[in-house]
């Protein structure tokens, strides 16, 4: 017999012991599954006044379903539990270390069972449980099959990940709870590295706008299918996968390595030790004073010093944790010091750095256009096409063709007195006056966006130069971007509300007149001193039928153009009494 031959009848062999000694976890897989494919889709069946069945079972079998991801998640964690738990059993593992087969078959014949018992089981029970619910899906049952076999995959890639970097975490210490809070804790990790940047860009920055950290996530399986996605992307599958394959390869490297005397210790290895340690104080120190920077209102001293008192007690836990000795906590006091020193250096640094960011206004030679504009109304936000609402490429196109490029030397100013203002209310909770996003485009082609508390003293003075601006109203005011409704085979309503009643209107032709007399009123009386004093009597809307959302324009008393039109077509209403026109919209009104 060769060598190959006796290996892979070893494997057979080994295979067959598992199952056969494997049946408590086994069955906790069985039960799982059986539950989330086979009872719940019952449920809808039997739920007969339910007119949307097939919808329910659809999500029961694809990526909606983050109940049953989270599920697999913790799987993958109990089966990497399961699957090395002799090794931080002393008698065990001098009991398998004396068995025919290697640490190399062992090793691989474990994680073979536990990958092939997830996927078959997963395979089957989803086959069933599709099959269960066939007569009332029959018209969608090809749509379930592709998106349960889409979700089979994204959650095969869950459970390896999930399994592997449990398995990782038990070839790497001597003592199971040891390892399920490493598990936790490097599968939390760029989580809380994330936790740290939102902190730098949502806290300790005023200015920033749009910086979303946690859209993408890469090395937690669960956070990557389900955070930031409405749709499944393959890379989610493939990444996890990759990553499973390298947490294996690092888990048998460690399982070679270790000597059999570590089962019971908290680590196998005692560089582990300096690695948790470094990173855990200084992450935990750097979290910690993000909390108090919220917590003690921006008061740096009382923040500091929560985040030493945090990170000595960090570093005193660990130490009782890998010593399994209360008294443990004494050891290592100056280099948990000097870590924790560390944590709140690169806090020191952050909050240093996010001044830079809100200080910092481009040079007004390295400007080639600026757009200001309040952050309740999203100039470009609604676009129609005769498919209703643009595709992304359109909807670009569009914000493109209609951006704000009002001249640097008419908004510089602005900008300038925001920074100033952001600098100056660093650490205060001052109330807000007037919020506006400024956006620079520089003559490299970037872009930086700002959003900007500024003064009513400063609106006053710089920006109603800004709104007396063709450049403003052409860009602010979509129907002077409208061609795609003017040539839309679309019905268009126009609705005019004063805050308690409201008439409606299907016409192009109203549509035209009403933009003809709108722009004639815009342009001869409209601007920023007159809207945050005046009233708005009401707010007429403009879609395409079929639509939910519509572009809203302020109406005053001094638009006798625009209400003109309205009283032609009888859309005109009488002035509602103050309790309701509060529910009008009017991007700059502040009022005496």
């Amino acid at each position: 017999m060769t060598r190959a031959s006796s290996s892979s009848n070893k494997l057979r062999f080994s295979q067959k012991e598992y199952l056969t000694h494997r049946k408590v976890p086994l069955a906790v897989m069985t039960l799982a599954m059986f539950m989330a494919d086979i009872i719940v889709p019952v449920m809808f069946i039997s739920d007969v006044n339910h007119a949307n069945i097939w919808q329910n079972v659809n999500k029961n079998f694809s990526s909606d379903n983050f109940i049953w991801t989270l599920v697999v998640l913790f799987l993958g964690i109990y089966l990497g539990v399961d699957s090395f738990h002799y090794l931080h059993v002393e008698k065990q593992v001098d009991f398998y270390e004396s068995q025919p087969l290697t640490r190399k078959q062992r090793f691989f014949g474990i994680v073979l069972n536990s990958v092939l018992a997830y996927a078959a089981l997963s395979a089957i029970f989803m086959l069933l449980g599709i099959l269960e619910t066939a007569g009332m899906t029959g018209p969608h049952l090809g749509q379930i099959f592709a998106d349960a076999a889409v979700y089979y995959f994204l959650c095969f890639g869950v459970y390896l990940a999930s399994y592997a970097l449990t398995v990782l975490a038990m070839t790497l210490t001597g003592n199971t709870f040891v390892a399920i809070l490493g598990t936790a804790y490097f599968m939390l990790f760029e989580l809380l590295v994330r936790c740290v940047a939102a902190v730098y860009y949502h806290s300790l920055c005023t200015t920033t706008v749009g910086t979303n950290v946690f859209k993408h996530v890469f090395t937690n399986p669960y956070a990557l299918v389900t955070i930031g996605h409405e749709h499944p992307q393959p890379y989610m599958f493939w990444l996890n996968c990759l990553l499973g394959l390298a947490y294996l390869a690092l888990a048998y490297w460690a399982l070679q390595k270790r000597g059999s005397e570590t089962a019971g210790q908290a680590l196998s290895f005692k560089w582990c030790e300096t690695v948790v340690t470094v990173s855990g104080v200084v992450l935990g120190t750097i979290l910690a004073a993000s909390f108090g920077y919220s917590m003690f209102s921006k008061n740096l001293p009382a923040t500091f010093a929560l985040a030493l008192l945090a990170g000595l007690v960090l570093g005193a836990i660990l130490q009782v944790i890998y010593r399994f000795d209360a008294m443990a906590w004494k050891k290592r006091f100056v280099c948990n010091l000097l870590l924790t020193a560390i944590g709140l250096a690169v806090f020191g640094a952050m909050d240093y750095a996010s001044y830079k960011h809100d200080a910092y206004v481009p040079d007004q030679d390295k400007v080639a256009s600026m757009a200001v504009f309040p952050p309740a109304r999203d100039y470009w936000s609604t676009y129609y096409t005769d498919k209703y609402m643009a595709s992304g490429k359109e909807v670009s196109a569009f914000q493109y063709r209609s951006q704000m490029k009002l001249d640097p030397a008419l908004a510089y100013d602005l900008g300038k007195e925001g920074a100033k203002k952001a600098v100056k209310d660093r650490g205060l909770d001052s109330s807000s006056e007037f919020d506006m996003y400024v956006i620079y485009r520089l003559k490299n082609g970037k872009q930086i966006r700002r959003y900007y508390d500024i003064s009513m003293k400063a609106m006053d003075k710089y920006f109603q130069g800004v709104s007396q601006s063709a450049e403003f109203r052409k860009s602010y005011y979509q129907l002077y971007q409208d061609q795609a409704l003017l040539t839309s085979k679309n019905v268009i309503r126009l609705s005019n509300t004063n805050g308690y009643s409201t008439k409606s209107l299907k016409s192009k032709q109203l549509y035209k007149e009403f933009r003809t007399a709108y722009k004639k009123d815009l342009e001869s009386k409209w601007s920023w001193l007159m809207a945050k004093k005046t009233e708005e009597i009401g707010t007429v809307t403009v879609s395409v039928s079929g639509t939910k959302v519509g572009q809203d324009y302020p109406v005053y008393k001094s638009y006798v153009n625009t209400l003109r039109v309205l009283k032609k077509y009888k859309l005109n209403l009488p002035l509602a009494s103050g309790q309701y026109r509060d529910n009008l919209t009017n991007d700059f009104y502040i009022g005496d």
